[in-house]
């Protein structure tokens, strides 16, 4: 619309003066002078608005105006040009006409700028934070870490200061929980008295978060219309009965867009499930600080990221919905990451499965974003938490867990969890993602699945126990062999003459184990040993030569006392001449 405006008046203008007498154009001339100059301002003060400001409030207005301004400086030489030739030309006009072509190269910088931000820090002053941590009381940790986060703020951009706690005792409950003040309002150039004002907090009362809160919004310079943050940092929770995540909730229903980012300095369990509440329905962000330095780092680190610009995320992995139990699994893609194409609710699991054989391992990996996921019981509208549940397991066709990733309980953000399955036995198993009590966000998780070979004797099998499962051998060395948890014995077979004499030897392929032992026994089709030899942790290990008595098949058991992941091994049936 404001390219239209403009130039259709720069069109009624160039009509008026080429088609006017002579002896009019003087006063034409002025009046066009007039209404360029005018034109030039209106639109300059808009853009000077945008560029100080920092509104990001209309972006299409910002890039109408940029596209309309070279098109008015365009037309107003053109005026000039055509009426006075380039001799007479009024240079007080020409510069008039340019001045919007210059500001809109003002305009294009500005277009692509972070938008300046708003912060308000609100403190706690309540009579807990004369507690001391690391030797100093909470409340001088807590100015000294303002002072540090201040030097964060980005130039153009101000801050304020809110206090609660600091005025009334706790003898007066009904004026404590009301007790809360901007001390610092938003200026240019105040960060001195902030830190100033903050050491001359006194702690004294009760903890009105809530309360506090609601009065933010009224802090706030409505000509300015750039992000609002609130940077909140307590020691406790709410202790006057407010509800501050309702209320955070309450004041974006109303328009106030404002985004929270918390910090609980030494706050048990249910007051950092509250400020990461707090947090999280503004899309702010919860840290934890359980010292003075610690503060100060989640102080410097709310401040950082308060004045970032969001980015659309990317969210990894093929989505797929799993069966809804074990008879309607879908198969997992193996090699492949993936994640559900929905999110689950409390006691809600998908099935998928696997085909996999024994001597095989199957590595299960599950990885965290940063979001969980809260439903609300009576409305059923799901939201994004700081607080993240995630859950998975392994289980056999019998329903045996065999392996499980994460936990019952929260865990930490951009966490992975990863776990090995050893195939003892041919068949199918199954992936079951859910959890029992809490809600899982289908955009913060993912999983993958891969199996991997680790066969024994240079085969893709592995070794069995048993005679019938014992892998044949030859005379000679094998690289190739894996012991892993539950498979801590691999036997092997070879054919043997009467009056043969032969070596067994083992050792593991990595010689800096020294955490585990191992042991070579040959046995005959009876299992009756015929030659045995037990090695120190960390050695390789060789039998005596030892002759055979009778033709007939033999066999070798590698064993080793203990392994938490696999271990590749090399194996040596070695003939002996005479």
């Amino acid at each position: 619309m404001l390219l239209v405006q403009l130039l259709t008046s720069e069109l009624l203008i160039w009509g008026l003066l080429t088609r006017s007498p002579s002896a009019a154009k003087g006063d034409l001339w002025s009046a066009a002078a007039s209404a360029e100059s005018n034109l030039t301002l209106a639109a300059t003060r808009l853009i000077l608005q945008i560029v100080l400001d920092g509104k990001q409030a209309n972006w299409d207005l910002q890039l109408e105006i940029c596209i309309s301004l070279p098109s008015c400086a365009f037309a107003s030489l053109f005026v000039t040009t055509s009426l006075v030739g380039g001799s007479k030309m009024n240079k007080t006009l020409v510069t008039v006409a340019m001045l919007p072509a210059l500001l809109c190269l003002v305009c294009l910088f500005n277009y692509t700028a972070l938008a300046q931000v708003d912060i308000e820090f609100v403190v706690d002053a309540s009579g807990s934070m004369k507690q001391k941590t690391d030797g100093v009381t909470q409340i001088d940790a807590a100015r000294a870490a303002l002072e540090e986060a201040l030097r964060e703020v980005p130039a153009g951009s101000r801050v304020a200061l809110r206090a609660y706690g600091h005025r009334v005792a706790q003898t007066d409950k009904d004026n404590s929980c009301k007790d809360t003040q901007l001390l610092v309002p938003f200026s240019d150039n105040n960060k001195s008295e902030l830190v100033a004002v903050a050491g001359k907090l006194t702690p004294l009362g009760y903890t009105p978060i809530a309360y506090s809160l609601l009065q933010v919004i009224t802090d706030f310079p409505v000509e300015r219309e750039g992000r609002k943050v609130i940077i909140l940092l307590s020691d406790g929770e709410e202790t006057c009965g407010g509800y501050p995540a309702g209320t955070v909730k309450q004041m974006l229903a109303q328009g106030f867009e404002v985004k929270v980012f918390t910090v609980g300095f030494n706050v048990d369990s249910k007051a950092r499930k509250q400020l990461e509440e707090v947090a999280s329905v503004s899309g702010g962000e919860y840290f934890d600080a359980r010292s003075a330095k610690d503060l100060k780092v989640a102080l410097i680190e709310a401040t950082k990221k308060s004045v970032l610009i969001d980015k659309d995320k990317t969210y990894y992995g093929q989505e797929i919905r799993g069966g809804n139990d074990l008879e309607t699994a879908v198969a997992a893609p193996l090699g492949k990451e993936f994640r559900l194409d929905h999110h689950q609710k409390p006691g809600d699991y998908d099935y998928f499965f696997v085909d996999l054989r024994r001597g095989q391992r199957m590595r299960a990996k599950m990885t965290v974003g940063d979001r969980g996921l809260e439903i609300d019981k009576k409305t059923g509208k799901a939201s994004e938490t700081v607080s993240i549940h995630a859950q998975a397991k392994v289980v056999s066709s019998s329903r045996n867990k065999l392996i499980q990733l994460g936990h019952s309980y929260s865990v930490s953000a951009n966490s992975v969890f990863e776990q090995v399955l050893y195939v003892q036995e041919d068949g199918r198993y199954y992936l079951v993602v859910g959890h029992d009590d809490k809600a899982m966000n289908k955009d913060h998780l993912a999983f993958t699945l891969s199996a991997e070979t680790s066969g024994d004797a240079g085969t893709d099998r592995d070794a069995g126990k048993e005679n019938h499962a014992a892998l044949e051998i030859k005379p000679g060395t094998y690289e190739s062999n894996y012991f892993g948890p539950g498979d801590l014995a691999d036997l092997y077979k070879f054919s043997a003459k009467r009056g043969e004499k032969y070596v067994v030897g083992v050792r593991l392929a990595d010689s800096s184990q020294d955490n585990y032992s191992l042991r070579v026994s040959v046995l005959d089709d009876f299992s009756q040993k015929i030659a045995n030899k037990e090695g120190k942790r960390g050695e390789g290990l060789k039998t005596e030569a030892f002759p055979i008595k009778e033709d007939g098949d033999y066999f070798v058991l590698a064993e080793i006392n203990n392994a938490k992941e696999a271990q590749q091994y090399i194996l040596m049936l070695k003939k002996v001449d005479e």
